[in-house]
């Protein structure tokens, strides 16, 4: 049952339909890409690799991952996660670097276009 109602979630993408996720609060919206790569691993029966940390909302106009606010908060999250990836939108990849390396954290900054490529990125 549940495998049935992950299935019909990450088939649709739609996540906005869904309450919290619907909402325009941005603390919330960027939990789409973390949500959405955890989900397509649970489909396919993986197990979600603790390293990975990703934080993007998603632009349904455009049809693409857009960045986030409030990065360096979310990357200190990250670094007390013990995180050995952060996953941002391709657009904010440079940014992300920059902080990580003035903030000496130990992972790296990864830009990305889908939450596929997070999913299968460690397989």
């Amino acid at each position: 049952m549940l495998k049935d109602i992950i299935t019909t979630l990450t088939a649709a993408t739609d996540f906005s339909q869904l309450t919290i996720l619907g909402s325009t609060d941005e603390s919330v919206a960027s939990a789409y890409l973390s949500l959405s790569a955890a989900l397509t691993l649970a489909v396919k029966e993986y197990a979600v690799p603790k390293q990975i940390f990703a934080s993007a909302q998603y632009d349904w106009q455009t049809n693409s991952l857009q960045k986030i606010n409030l990065l360096d908060h979310k990357l200190h999250i990250a670094s007390n996660w013990t995180a050995d990836k952060f996953f941002v939108a391709g657009s904010q990849k440079e940014e992300a670097k920059e902080i990580i390396t003035s903030e000496k954290f130990d992972f790296e900054a990864v830009g990305c276009d889908s939450a596929t490529q997070i999913a299968f990125h460690h397989l």
